[in-house]
């Protein structure tokens, strides 16, 4: 049996080869990482906001009411509504001032919006969901934002 001294014989180290188990798993890591910085760098979706709401009525038009985080608000102004999986045009009416709702100490505003509304949904206090549909955007710009979020 030989004994090498695998320490101080660099030879032994220079002339060895790395298994190919390992090459074949390093290789599928590297491409795997490519392929997912190339679709999410590159492959834009659209991004939505949810919330619910009650319709209620003021004199002769139904109106939306809801409670909106602050930094959604602008997001909103810019957005479109979805309700029912329809498109609908709106207008905010009204934003009230800050509510603190929950002891996380996030700021709300209360916003009623004025819109065109389906005679099935045309009832007061009904509750509803809605979507805003924002910019579209990539799952990189996502993941730089939570990043940027978090260190803040």
């Amino acid at each position: 049996m030989l004994n090498y001294d695998y320490i101080n014989n660099s030879s032994l180290i220079i002339t060895r080869q790395i298994p190919k188990k390992i090459i074949s798993w390093i290789t599928i890591l590297i491409i795997t990482l490519v392929i997912f910085l190339i679709v999410g760098t590159w492959y834009e979706y659209p991004k939505y906001l949810n919330y619910h709401g009650n319709v209620i009525r003021e004199e002769e038009k139904y109106l939306i009411k809801t409670m909106i985080l602050e930094d959604d608000l602008i997001k909103v102004k810019k957005s479109k509504l979805i309700i029912d999986k329809n498109f609908v045009n709106y207008k905010i009416n009204y934003i009230n001032p800050i509510y603190y709702i929950n002891q996380q100490e996030e700021k709300y505003y209360e916003l009623i919006l004025d819109t065109e509304l389906n005679d099935n949904i045309k009832l007061e206090n009904l509750p509803i969901l809605m979507r805003f549909e924002l910019s579209k955007t990539t799952l990189m710009r996502e993941l730089i934002d939570k990043l940027k979020k978090g260190m803040m």
